[in-house]
């Protein structure tokens, strides 16, 4: 891959497959899909099985933030759209498409007196004007929206509707319309750091922090066709903190959630979702050294992989435990010895492909990406390579599709910067 001269900083992979080695992805040239002397920040996207992808940020205008989002479809990214209104302070982006190619955008907005959530949904070719869902004096926190293939969506986000605790509430989105807003979480702790996910049959499970003041749990709640929400429950230890916790779930109703939790040192834990049950915490990270920042990705087969960072004594390496029908194997280093990797990202789909993102530090002040690959079977990571080099590198991410079609993504330079591969 060619060095681009915005600095040196790139983006990087790791790709599984069932049976065999598979040859080394071969990554696109980097392509700024921003409009060029514009800024970029916090860019989120979503890709579909037919080939399409989307990509939001938080542009700038004179100054002045603006959604954008730019669109990949028929072999190429189409031009960036400015989906808000130029002059309020705008953050909190998501954005997730469906096999139709519709796509649901919403993001917060804040106009000097109250905090907003603002949607537009584009379906049939065409983006609806962005409209408000709620409106609250205080800050709108843990934004995040899943669309399934029926076109139904989920939206969720953490408030202080009485400006005391923070609470988890949620809208879902059906025949064209947002139903009245639920609370998910109760009023006995604050709730942060929430995630969601929602499968085609429109089953939904949440996940997020619980802190009552004197200890942190990771709670969860579910919700079956896009109806009312169980109780909250906790998932985690109760004896030890936990937080930053991560769900996924099958279309049979199946879910995983991960979370850190800190004892003596840091561990990664996850628990299964299984007959409306959540199994008793596990363990999955090496005993004896502190691991952070983990991610799940889990696909339609009940197959899943998590990673996670883990300091070594002298750098900061990725790790990876990859869960098959026999349960968790033993964790692997798959980043390259010697440097200091961070921000890591993993994505497994149906066809047993995964790919993982993270940067890395190998000189001060300068990063770098590294593509790996490597076979179920084998059980082996290929060596780490790196897909280009920039300077002040943010919010690596990454999309696969079940085609084997990936789209890697991040802030560089304050532009929005995006390369491609296929397996």
């Amino acid at each position: 891959m060619k060095r681009m001269n915005m600095s040196k900083l790139v983006l990087t992979v790791v790709f599984l497959c069932v049976a065999s080695y598979a040859e080394a992805l071969v990554w696109s040239d980097p392509l700024p899909i921003g409009i060029e002397g514009l800024s970029g920040a916090d860019p989120v996207g979503s890709t579909n099985d037919s080939g399409e992808a989307v990509i939001a940020w938080i542009g700038s205008i004179g100054g002045e933030n603006v959604v954008q989002s730019s669109q990949y479809s028929e072999g190429a990214w189409g031009l960036p759209f400015l989906r808000s209104a130029v002059g309020d302070a705008l953050s909190c982006p998501a954005v997730a498409i469906n096999q139709a190619g519709d796509v649901i955008l919403v993001w917060q907005k804040y106009d000097g007196a109250n905090y907003s959530i603002q949607w537009s949904l584009y379906a049939s070719a065409i983006w609806s004007t962005p409209q408000t869902l709620i409106s609250s004096q205080y800050p709108i926190e843990s934004i995040g929206v899943e669309l399934n293939d029926n076109g139904d969506a989920l939206l969720i986000w953490t408030a202080a509707p009485l400006g005391d605790k923070y609470i988890l509430q949620s809208s879902t989105f059906s025949g064209g319309a947002w139903a009245t807003v639920q609370d998910v979480s109760l009023t006995d702790c604050n709730a942060y750091k929430a995630k969601l996910a929602l499968n085609d049959g429109g089953d939904s499970v949440v996940v997020w922090e619980c802190n009552d003041g004197s200890s942190l749990t990771i709670e969860a709640a579910r919700s079956v066709a896009l109806g009312a929400w169980s109780s909250p429950e906790t998932i985690s230890e109760s004896s030890i903190d936990s937080f930053l916790p991560q769900v996924s779930i099958m279309n049979n109703g199946e879910a995983l959630a991960i979370w850190e939790s800190t004892d003596e040192y840091n561990l990664v834990q996850v628990s299964s979702l299984v007959s409306d049950t959540w199994s008793t915490p596990e363990t999955i990270s090496t005993a004896g050294v502190n691991a952070e920042n983990p991610d799940l990705s889990l696909n339609n087969n009940g197959n899943a992989i998590v990673v996670w960072g883990q300091y070594n004594g002298v750098n900061q390496e990725i790790m990876s435990a990859r869960k098959l029908q026999g349960g968790w194997q033993n964790p692997v280093v798959i980043s390259q010895p010697g440097f200091d990797c961070r921000a890591q990202k993993v994505v497994l789909n149906d066809s047993e492909e995964a790919i993982c993102t993270w940067r890395t530090q190998v000189f001060s002040n300068y990063y770098n990406y590294i593509t790996q690959s490597v076979g179920f079977s084998s059980e082996v990571w290929e060596t780490p390579l790196s897909t280009g080099e920039y300077t002040d590198l943010q919010k690596p991410n990454i999309l696969l599709n079940s085609m084997g079609v990936v789209w890697g993504f991040c802030n560089c330079e304050g532009y929005v910067v995006v390369v491609g591969a296929h397996f």
